[in-house]
């Protein structure tokens, strides 16, 4: 996720202002399976960075987001028990990150207890940049097309993709609804990058990039 270009009214991040009281949709369509502690298989090859391993939160959590704010979660079957693992982490990490923003940045336990080196500074600036702004976003985000790399002893790659095209945009201090009007290929974005091995075998993402339009994303 980056920050909605302002010219353009793109929405390619989730971003929501706490609700007391309010819980938000997660939806999720397939199984994911494997949710165990297997240890890793051979490194691969696309994982060339160095990084330490850190706590990682468990599996199965749940996050705060408002009402209006709906996740669309779409899960792929993956290779292994290793790999279904570390999809779940993704899941997980993204909707932490939906949860801080939702909190204005008051609630970010979850979202840095899967989110390192990197991917930290990159998803701490666009929090930054939503607050500045003072604007969240409301109704449906759907994530999608899930694809683990081998997983190697410390570091592993992934990709998955994010459709936006049933966001809309609010200002908090006026309440007034800002359209997505933006392209489809701006609604439809490719979030990639590695994880790294945290304690007890579970991972954090630890390098974050994204790409608009990228193909893969526009045929899911």
């Amino acid at each position: 996720m980056h920050p909605r270009p302002i010219a353009t009214l793109a929405g390619t991040v989730l971003a929501a202002l706490f609700l007391n009281g309010c819980s938000g949709s997660v939806q999720q369509n397939g199984a994911i399976t494997g949710a165990g502690t297997a240890a890793a298989s051979a490194p691969g090859t696309a994982a060339t960075a160095t990084a330490n391993s850190y706590p990682v939160a468990g599996l199965n959590m749940t996050f705060a987001i408002p009402a209006d704010l709906s996740v669309e979660v779409q899960t792929s079957a993956q290779s292994s028990t290793t790999a279904d693992q570390i999809e779940t982490i993704l899941v997980d990490q993204y909707e932490s990150y939906v949860e801080a923003l939702s909190s204005n940045g008051a609630t970010e336990a979850n979202y840095k207890s899967m989110t390192v080196g990197d991917a930290l500074k990159t998803e701490n600036a666009e929090l930054a940049w939503w607050q500045q702004h003072g604007e969240r976003v409301t109704g449906v985000d759907r994530i999608y097309d899930f694809t683990i790399g081998t997983p190697g002893s410390k570091l592993t790659t992934f990709s998955y993709c994010e459709d936006s095209t049933g966001l809309a945009y609010k200002n908090l201090s006026t309440g007034t609804r800002i359209p997505n009007i933006s392209s489809a290929a701006a609604n439809h974005t490719l979030r990639e990058g590695q994880l790294v091995k945290g304690a007890g075998q579970l991972w954090a993402v630890y390098t974050l990039l994204t790409q608009n339009g990228a193909k893969q994303c526009m045929d899911g």
